[in-house]
């Protein structure tokens, strides 16, 4: 009997082991990807707005070449 207390004793350090290794790499990897989904976001964030400054950019230009 005291052989099977064992073998689920080690089974369970293995198990808690295992975990101890998954949990931060799986952690790591979820964290890299909402930084990168967040990176993308910043990007499409940051050309939109040189789009906007282009075309505001644009409407000084012809303000200031308008028939005085």
């Amino acid at each position: 009997m005291e052989k099977w207390w064992l073998i689920v004793l080690s089974v369970c350090c293995f198990a808690l082991t295992a975990c101890s290794w998954l949990a931060p790499n799986y952690s790591k990897a979820v964290t890299e990807e909402y930084q990168l989904e967040q990176m993308e976001k910043q990007t499409a964030l940051m050309e939109q707005q040189t789009a906007d400054l282009s075309r505001i950019a644009d409407a000084i230009e012809k303000i200031a070449n308008l028939p005085r």
